[in-house]
């Protein structure tokens, strides 16, 4: 976003751009909540949902991951590619 120094926490989960990734990956499960800038905070809040069982747990860490691997992905095209890359493309 070349708002600040890029940095793990910055690149997945505080700049405006990863933040509305996250956005939108909670409202298209129905999830209102906070979101934390931390990597772990970010993983313990997100896998930790309290209605979550044990077999929704495993899938939640999946999303999570797969938002991880896609947000970084999308970064490397941006950055070595010039692609834009749009939020909803991201997400689905």
């Amino acid at each position: 976003c070349g708002e600040d120094l890029e940095n793990t926490s910055h690149l997945l989960f505080g700049c405006y751009y990863a933040y509305s990734v996250w956005l939108s990956i909670c409202a298209w499960f129905g999830v209102s909540t906070v979101l934390h800038n931390s990597c772990h905070e970010n993983f313990t809040h997100f896998i930790g949902f309290p209605r979550c069982s044990g077999r929704d747990r495993m899938r939640w860490f999946v999303v999570w991951l797969a938002t991880i691997w896609s947000r970084w992905l999308a970064r490397n095209n941006v950055i070595f590619k010039d692609k834009v890359v749009v939020i909803t493309d991201l997400v689905e």
